[in-house]
């Protein structure tokens, strides 16, 4: 009786190793095949958000560059509607501006011009361009990354 419970006890055993093995094995190949290509890299102030910007902007300093472009009062942050990297991108221009006033502008095709000029007459230090081309005109812009462009403003940079 003894050597037939141990007897199934070590098929038993020997059918998990074998399974949790498998399972292992499948699980780790996809992880091992990215892990390479990623790395960590040292933890600095603005580690996370410019893995963002990267893969958003192609810029490793987006961060550090948004940070010293929003000294401005009061933006606004024009984006491209249901455009999930525009989107994600206006939200982290809105964090980076805090506690400055961001407004977010969702455009698209039928309303864009429309809420573009409605822009012009509020006193706004610098408009952001998520994902499209900022509108021609004489003003400059500051490209701060690909798909990211600022244009200064100078009636918002008038306010005391």
């Amino acid at each position: 009786m003894h050597k037939r419970v141990f007897s199934s006890l070590i098929v038993h055993t020997t059918v998990c190793v074998i399974l949790a093995g498998a399972y292992l094995r499948c699980g780790w190949s996809p992880i091992w095949e990215v892990a390479p290509a990623k790395h960590f890299g040292p933890i600095l102030p603005f580690h996370s958000t410019n893995s963002y910007f990267l893969t958003l902007t192609s810029r490793p300093d987006g961060s550090e560059r948004l940070m010293r472009v929003l000294s401005g009062l009061a933006i606004a942050v024009i984006y491209r509607e249901g455009e999930e990297s525009d989107i994600f991108l206006a939200f982290m221009v809105a964090y980076f501006a805090w506690p400055r006033e961001a407004r977010a502008v969702p455009v698209d095709r039928s309303n864009v011009i429309a809420r573009l000029d409605a822009l012009d007459s509020e006193s706004l230090s610098a408009v952001f361009y998520c994902g499209m081309a900022a509108r021609p005109s004489n003003r400059p812009i500051v490209r701060i990354g690909d798909g990211l462009i600022m244009e200064p403003r100078s009636k918002g940079l008038d306010k005391p």
